[in-house]
């Protein structure tokens, strides 16, 4: 839902109906979404969860996979080849570097500028040290 600086609310993008799918507004879904992030143009990043991906969202609602394939894994490289397992929060740092914590990966995973992902920390294993 989108939230207007007067208060009322509309519908931006999703469905509400729990699934895949890339669109324009109502037509795109989601599964779980769980964190977000924007970008200085306006673009929101989004954690889709159990879809194991992440996605974009332009000021005009259209919905794209930014990162992920949809297989749960930990695959580094391009970002539309690359694998998450249950990506929750997300940030933005001042080089559109986007930073990705999974909840299940036990990772802190970068996607770049460039669109590449890397493992910046974790090993998959929930520990301490």
């Amino acid at each position: 839902r989108k939230i207007s600086p007067s208060g009322s609310t509309s519908l931006f993008a999703g469905s509400g109906t729990a699934g895949f799918a890339n669109g324009t507004g109502s037509s795109a879904s989601f599964q779980y979404p769980a964190g977000l992030a924007q970008d200085p143009s306006g673009n929101l990043y989004v954690s889709d969860m159990y879809n194991h991906r992440i996605r974009k969202i332009t000021p005009s609602g259209v919905v794209t996979t930014y990162a992920g394939t949809g297989a749960q894994g930990n695959t580094d490289g391009a970002a539309l080849s690359a694998t998450f397992t249950y990506p929750v929060g997300l940030a933005l740092d001042a080089s559109g570097n986007l930073y990705v914590v999974e909840r299940q990966g036990q990772r802190v995973r970068k996607i770049s500028a460039s669109g590449q992902v890397s493992t910046l920390a974790g090993s998959g294993t929930a520990a301490f040290a």
